[in-house]
């Protein structure tokens, strides 16, 4: 699977700038190959829990701890993305700023 071969485990959809789902990798492994888009659309996650960049770290977290999730969103005041903060993003600064 694309997604696999680059490591990429959630992908975002944006209707008019906006972000209106997130598909994730569990979203899609069992629909066979010839799945449509439409078919993958109608599994993946409507009601998504975002940060904004002001969201303090400890926040998120939290929330990937209580939610049991791996990442989240990043929106403007416009709803407008403007990335995906992962598990693997955190771990990463944790090991760069010497805070394990």
């Amino acid at each position: 699977m694309l997604m696999n071969l680059n490591k990429i485990h959630h992908i975002p959809l944006v209707i008019d700038h906006k972000l209106t789902g997130l598909i994730s990798s569990s979203d899609i492994a069992n629909l066979k190959e010839e799945s449509s888009l439409e078919r993958i659309a109608q599994r993946m996650s409507k009601l998504v829990l975002c940060a904004s960049d002001s969201t303090p770290l400890r926040h998120v977290i939290e929330v990937f701890y209580r939610e049991n999730i791996n990442a989240l969103p990043v929106i403007d005041d416009e709803l407008a993305l403007v990335g995906i903060i992962t598990h693997r993003d955190i771990l990463k600064w944790l090991l760069e700023n010497k805070k394990v």
